[in-house]
């Protein structure tokens, strides 16, 4: 097992589901980052539980993943309904696959190809949407998650 698929991994799929807001103008905070959604009406958290591996034999381990995200939305009496139109963004940017590439700027990150996941959808929803409403009713404001799960096999 390498060491360095956890985080190549990770930043893979921050990357792409950050690309994704990005280029729709919804702001997005990576689980770790620091972040201030004072002044802002709508925003996406990213979370990512994992990998779990699974071995398979000697130098073959299957990985899944979990993608979560949340959303959240200012309550708006003119659109109450900006919660919705972005979880069906963010639905979209669940992709039936997703490159994983050796990022970063260490000797072993040469930016290349290492895995695609795939989009797990027998057994299961292919993707989980939550509503939560209004949690904190001194916040005005409207939250979900959109959740779904990735596998891939790696060598090493």
């Amino acid at each position: 097992m390498n060491k360095n698929w956890p985080r190549w991994i990770y930043s893979s799929v921050a990357k792409h589901f950050s690309d994704k807001c990005i280029a729709d103008g919804l702001p997005i905070y990576i689980e770790t980052s620091p972040r201030d959604t004072n002044k802002l009406q709508d925003w996406v958290e990213f979370r990512l539980d994992g990998p779990f591996f699974t071995g398979h034999t000697k130098n073959e381990w299957g990985i899944i993943i979990e993608v979560n995200l949340v959303i959240s939305s200012a309550k708006n009496e003119r659109n109450n309904y900006r919660v919705f139109t972005n979880q069906g963004l963010i639905c979209g940017y669940f992709a039936q696959e997703i490159p994983v590439f050796k990022l970063g700027v260490g000797v072993d990150d040469d930016q290349s190809l290492l895995t695609c996941l795939q989009l797990i959808t027998e057994g299961r929803e292919k993707l989980v949407v939550s509503n939560f409403g209004q949690i904190d009713t001194a916040k005005q404001l409207l939250q979900s998650t959109v959740e779904g799960h990735y596998r891939a096999n790696l060598i090493g």
